[in-house]
């Protein structure tokens, strides 16, 4: 794999990048996106997002102006970057299109995957990082480019997202450190952003997230809760399908469970979300269906 340094100078070689995250876009996939094109603009660098889905209600904030959703809109495209994902699937067949064109290929990820088949120019990958957030504030110190409040916003949103606030098992000294770091942005506050990202709900979620957790599932004496969404469900309560995520959190809140899974439909496809609160490695049954992501 290369180095950090390696990449950020790839990245200053470049003029026109692109960034890819992934389809369903959370707050480390599209704050890690945010920042890092925010960094390579101050830098020159013509850099846009190309993400061509509805945005979560609660990630509104981030970088609008950074975001082109078609493909006609990409001016031009020297090096192409996945963003917290790496694979076809994971941006979808449209994006990948787009991606492929570039002459440079690049990723920036944190999720253990299988071997990929594409034939990435630059790839990097901490799985032990708590967040990509993490990994992209290093790039972005690696640039040499300033913590601007904009950069430390999105920083703060992958990291705080993609741990649970903090509480999840993949939080390390290191992201500690990293977070201490952001608080010496001049004006930058955290409480704002948690407003923005976890307590802002539109009264159709919250209905919606009472008829879940009222008709939960458990099994194996209560160590496996599962919950359900339908799309017809989802639809009547007016809420879009990257708003729901937050609800494995809920069902993982539930004392005794130690897995939560919540299965999502979405037109003609089913989706489920795993989690662990122990040492059950449920990345290897998502890999069982063509899916990943952490343990």
């Amino acid at each position: 794999m290369i180095t950090l340094k390696e990449l950020a100078r790839a990245l200053k070689n470049a003029d026109n990048i692109v960034l890819y995250p992934h389809v369903g876009a959370d707050g480390d996939s599209l704050g890690s996106s945010a920042a890092l094109c925010c960094a390579l603009r101050s830098l020159g660098k013509e850099c846009v997002i190309y993400y061509n889905q509805e945005i979560a209600d609660n990630l509104d904030f981030i970088g609008p102006e950074y975001v082109v959703t078609e493909s006609c809109e990409i001016k031009k495209n020297d090096f192409s970057i996945m963003i917290d994902c790496e694979g076809r699937d994971r941006i979808g067949d449209v994006r990948f299109n787009s991606f492929e064109k570039a002459s440079i290929l690049g990723c920036i990820d944190h999720h253990i995957s299988p071997k990929s088949d594409i034939p990435y120019d630059y790839y990097y990958c901490e799985p032990d990082s708590a967040a990509t957030a993490e990994v992209v504030y290093l790039l972005i110190k690696e640039l040499g480019c300033d913590i601007t409040l904009d950069i430390a916003k999105y920083i703060w949103t992958g990291i705080t997202t993609d741990t649970g606030n903090f509480q999840h098992a993949n939080t390390t000294g290191r992201t500690h450190r990293i977070v201490t770091e952001l608080y010496d942005v001049q004006d930058f506050k955290s409480k704002p952003i948690s407003v923005l990202l976890y307590d802002r709900k539109k009264k159709g979620l919250i209905r919606l997230e009472s008829e879940v957790l009222l008709n939960l599932d458990f099994y194996f004496d209560g160590i496996v809760g599962i919950g359900v969404v339908s799309e017809e469900q989802r639809e009547s309560h007016g809420v879009k399908p990257q708003d729901i995520n937050f609800l494995i959190n809920r069902i993982a809140s539930i004392n005794g469970v130690e897995i939560s899974i919540l299965i999502k439909e979405e037109s003609d496809k089913i989706k489920a979300s795993l989690r662990s609160n122990s040492s059950f490695n449920v990345a290897s049954i998502c890999e069982s269906f063509g899916g990943g992501g952490h343990i």
